[in-house]
């Protein structure tokens, strides 16, 4: 029989390098053993980002629910420039809309009116609006004029006169100069109106409703919550009035009771 003619140490050295390989793989187990478990990634809305504030507005939240102001819920504050009806109707209405939103503009101008008349003048609907900027600067320019029109107690009308016959408005209708002409001729102190209209509250107001908007689901205008009963799109006045009728009857909200 033919003698092996390869050295001790040639095996040797395969035999070492597994040797080590075990070594090295024992070394990680127990170093992964002594790490803390992974935290699973979240996306936060805007705003609240993680670090060491996410404790600070996670309590802002829980302090904001404790005050009763939930997402979408109405204030119903006889105070608000915001909102028109009686506080105490049994059926609250709150609108997402955007001033560049084509939608909007018809449900401004067809549909509305005719709320308002059916049920605001018998005390049976409130209406609340949260403008929001979902077209980008244009719209965040028209949302904020509209808050600093609503600081002289204009707002209702400057929001139906943008919205005029419900033509939808493109980014030329809401110019610095459109919107302060729209404030000039609801007799508005304009010196006023344009301090107000780039004040901290008025972009701070806006990015408020965005928030409030992504927090109830409300990606898209308009968007509607009657009595926390939600509804989106420009739809036929007869749809509003079957939720409405609906809501008046279910009734969760009693006339005089904390809100």
């Amino acid at each position: 029989m033919r003698a092996n003619s390869r050295p001790f140490w040639f095996w040797a050295i395969p035999v070492n390098i597994l040797v080590i390989a075990l070594i090295a793989i024992f070394i990680l187990v127990i170093d992964e053993d002594d790490q803390p478990a992974p935290v699973a990634e979240q996306t936060q809305p805007a705003g609240q980002a993680g670090g060491a504030d996410s404790g600070t507005d996670a309590s802002a939240a829980a302090d904001s629910e404790s005050d009763g102001e939930t997402p979408g819920e109405a204030r119903r504050d006889a105070e608000d420039p915001f909102g028109l009806g009686n506080p105490e109707s049994p059926v609250a209405m709150v609108v997402f809309t955007d001033f560049l939103c084509p939608f909007c503009a018809k449900h401004s101008a067809e549909v509305e009116p005719q709320l308002i008349d059916q049920y605001l003048n018998e005390a049976k609907l409130r209406i609340e609006w949260r403008d929001v900027d979902f077209f980008g600067e244009d719209s965040n320019r028209a949302a904020r004029a509209a808050w600093a029109a609503g600081q002289q107690n204009q707002y209702i009308e400057f929001h139906q006169s943008l919205f005029g016959d419900g033509e939808p408005l493109d980014p030329s209708d809401l110019t610095q100069e459109k919107l302060t002409a729209a404030a000039q001729a609801l007799s508005m102190d304009v010196a006023q109106f344009e301090r107000d209209m780039e004040s901290d509250e008025a972009y701070q107001h806006v990015r408020d409703n965005a928030e409030e908007a992504a927090e109830v689901g409300a990606f898209s205008t308009p968007a509607f919550l009657i009595n926390g009963q939600p509804m989106s799109g420009a739809q036929p006045l007869e749809e509003f009035q079957n939720a409405i009728e609906t809501a008046e009857q279910d009734n969760p909200y009693e006339a005089g009771g904390d809100s």
